[in-house]
């Protein structure tokens, strides 16, 4: 099945095929509403997106497709009570595959940088703005400086914090990223190493909304006991 890399529109058509229950596999028709970056106080390494149709117990990991065919991902939890679920984008799933072929696991990159999202001088939008760079760092040594204004990273527009870490983790670790800042007017380029964040653990997953866990049928004197595992 071919893979979508464009990001798909708010209130784009989508299908998903499921089993629910082991019944066989179903279609269920919804629509692309919206792009998450956190859910509760998770913070996703990379923005998800949302589409309006609910999983239930069993069903993640079901594909997204548009109604051309492509794959725009897989579905890893479920929102009930906004009717919605969150799904991994195929480009962020083709990463992952890459990554744990050649390393055997997720590679979370960074850079030398404290990074912070404000509104930009008009105030009709927002801007990233360099709050510090790390002592004897390349960045450093670059000469990107506090107070720079990000523009743009890897030839992506960058507004706001979401965006420099779908950057960031969508370059490879090892791989020199191109950053353009805005310092007091001028358009500065500087070429930045992706360097590996150790620090980093793979994600937890989704806390699991409340009605979603599968429950056992209740027990009555009539019922017969459940059978234990040994």
């Amino acid at each position: 099945m071919p893979s979508s890399h464009q990001k798909p529109r708010i209130g784009q058509p989508v299908l998903t095929i499921t089993s629910p229950l082991d019944f066989a596999p179903t279609p269920a028709f919804g629509l692309v509403s919206g792009f998450e970056s956190y859910f509760a106080d998770f913070v996703f390494p990379f923005t998800y997106t949302r589409i309006g149709i609910p999983m239930g117990p069993a069903e993640g990991g079901s594909p997204v497709i548009d109604l051309e065919g492509n794959l725009v991902g897989i579905t890893v939890a479920s929102v009930p009570e906004v009717r919605s679920s969150y799904v991994v984008p195929s480009r962020a799933l083709e990463k992952m595959v890459a990554d744990f072929s050649t390393r055997g696991a997720i590679r979370y990159g960074t850079l030398p940088l404290e990074l912070t999202e404000r509104p930009d001088q008009d105030r009709l939008a927002r801007v990233v703005v360099v709050d510090g760079v790390a002592s004897g760092s390349a960045a450093a040594s670059a000469g990107i400086r506090v107070g720079d204004k990000v523009r743009t990273m890897g030839g992506k527009q960058i507004r706001t914090i979401d965006d420099v870490r779908d950057a960031i983790f969508y370059a490879r670790v090892g791989q020199f990223l191109l950053l353009e800042v805005d310092r007091g007017g001028n358009r500065l380029e500087f070429a930045l190493m992706v360097e590996e964040d150790t620090s980093k653990p793979d994600p937890a997953p989704l806390p699991t909304p409340p009605g979603t866990e599968p429950t056992l049928p209740p027990q009555t004197e009539e019922s017969e006991p459940l059978p234990t595992i040994p």
